[in-house]
């Protein structure tokens, strides 16, 4: 049973933000650093600026480097590879690169080396080499929904060891939220995070991961188990645990995955009544519930019932960065509009968590 700690930390002050963490690091299973050469994976879907709450904000990066100098660190890295990664790419809009820079500590590209692994089935894809490598590896983590998997946290941060365009083709072999949770638990057993943090200073609600409403929330959240600080943020958000397929699949292999102790604050105290959660229409009845599965398994892999991607020609600039990373090749411009072709769409949402401006919507 691992230990799952929060703490409050109402706003984006580095001397709040230090005396956090340092006070969940005293009260969870931390790693012994001292010596050892550490890195820490941010969440950087893309390198959006830190007010838009998308990614792992920058002073959450630096209180924990200041951290892990503090307690005699060898060597520190920062990286990660946003979905749609651009040659020689770093987080500059993020802050993050600033961070690095002022604390002298390095940036690591996660496309430059990758050691190429089993990650679903017979699927293989590349994975850093700097992630396989490092003594400790600490996941720095967003407070969000998100569209495929309800909840993003501390497990599906590790998607991110897999470089740029590479994650997008994955849906393609893991095409329902419970394949997908499945592979994300294996990437869980290929390099499990030593430690993992949850920024939710500020989180975000609604269509999330990119999309949502920001909120604040005013928490920061750890453990050495990603599985179960996960489970404490769904309760938190007000999710139940069959809601989260990461979690259900969890529970799936070990019937105690996420037994967790907490220590502070409980989240059972902190659930956010009208935090706005993903709601998808649930089939009842046996034949729906029952049947219907077996009788569409054959076929699991030729569509699925999820809502499609809905695309505001308003908001649309046509940057055409949903048709890069559409794995199924189910986007187009068509007179000067996005053309979907709902046939092919697997409604993985990567189009929609790419998106700058917002335009792409998933809606029942």
């Amino acid at each position: 049973m691992s230990k799952v700690a929060i703490t409050k930390c109402n706003g984006y002050e580095l001397d709040k933000a230090v005396s956090a963490i340092r006070v969940l690091m005293e009260n969870t299973d931390f790693p012994q650093v001292s010596g050892k050469d550490v890195l820490i994976k941010t969440n950087l879907l893309s390198d959006a600026k830190p007010e838009k709450g998308i990614t792992t904000n920058p002073i959450i990066i630096e209180a924990l480097i200041i951290l892990l100098k503090e307690r005699g660190a060898n060597k520190i890295a920062v990286g990660d590879s946003p979905g749609l990664q651009t040659p020689n790419f770093k987080p500059i809009h993020s802050g993050i690169l600033e961070v690095i820079e002022k604390t002298g500590t390095t940036w690591i590209d996660f496309t430059k080396e990758t050691i190429e692994k089993r990650v679903y089935k017979k699927t293989k894809a590349p994975i850093s080499k700097a992630v396989l490598d490092a003594d400790i590896l600490i996941s720095a983590a967003k407070f969000k929904t998100h569209e495929l998997m309800n909840a993003t946290g501390a497990s599906k941060n590790m998607f991110g060891i897999i470089p740029s365009i590479h994650k997008s083709k994955l849906h393609l072999s893991a095409t329902s939220p419970d394949s997908f949770a499945s592979l994300i638990l294996n990437l869980l057993d290929i390099r499990k995070p030593d430690w993992s943090i949850i920024d939710a200073v500020i989180g975000m609600e609604g269509s999330g991961p990119s999309n949502g409403n920001l909120r604040h929330i005013g928490l920061l959240m750890a453990s050495n188990n990603p599985l179960q600080l996960d489970d404490a943020e769904r309760i938190i958000m007000g999710y139940k645990k069959k809601d989260i397929p990461i979690l259900r699949a969890a529970i799936k292999r070990d019937d105690h995955a996420l037994d967790s102790e907490y220590t502070l604050l409980d989240p059972n105290g902190l659930v956010i009544q009208d935090f706005e959660i993903i709601k998808r229409k649930r089939k009842k009845g046996l034949f729906s519930s029952l049947l219907l599965p077996f009788l569409r398994r054959p076929f699991a892999n030729r569509g699925n019932k999820r809502p499609k991607p809905k695309f505001d020609k308003d908001k649309c600039r046509l940057c055409k960065r949903c048709i890069e990373i559409c794995p199924a090749k189910a986007l187009s411009i068509k007179d000067g509009t996005i053309d979907i072709k709902i046939k092919k769409c697997i409604s993985c949402y990567c189009c929609s968590e790419v998106c700058p401006f917002g335009a792409i919507s998933i809606k029942e």
